[in-house]
């Protein structure tokens, strides 16, 4: 039996909610000394769907640092689902994605601009 680790959990948690509602991506984490972290990429996706994504994922990270203090504090520590220290999110479009949205503007602004 192989034993995940919870920021393992966490990625696989995120991963599962982030397609119930639609929205694909890869997530990854990783342990360190002093703590976890997951990465998640979501890939072409709406501005509504990104605000969704990173609402979603706030959840899963339990605190925050404070530079000022050079502290970590735990203000978000939840029992009822996984969670990892650090949650990281963003947001990559394929070529074709950019293509769709340039194609999108260069019509309505009558414009021609080309993605390089």
């Amino acid at each position: 039996m192989k034993i995940k680790t919870q920021a393992a959990l966490t990625a696989a948690a995120i991963k599962k909610e982030l397609k119930s509602i639609g929205i694909k991506a890869s997530c990854r984490s990783e342990n360190f000394s002093g703590g976890n972290s997951v990465d998640v990429t979501i890939y072409d996706q709406s501005p509504e769907n990104i605000k969704k994504a990173k609402a979603l994922v706030s959840k899963y990270k339990y605190g925050h640092f404070d530079g000022m203090t050079d502290c970590y504090n735990s203000t978000n520590r939840r029992t009822d689902i996984p969670q990892a220290k650090y949650v990281h999110i963003q947001h990559e479009m394929s070529r074709e994605f950019v293509e769709t949205i340039l194609s999108k503007i260069n019509k309505h602004y009558n414009k021609s601009y080309t993605y390089s």
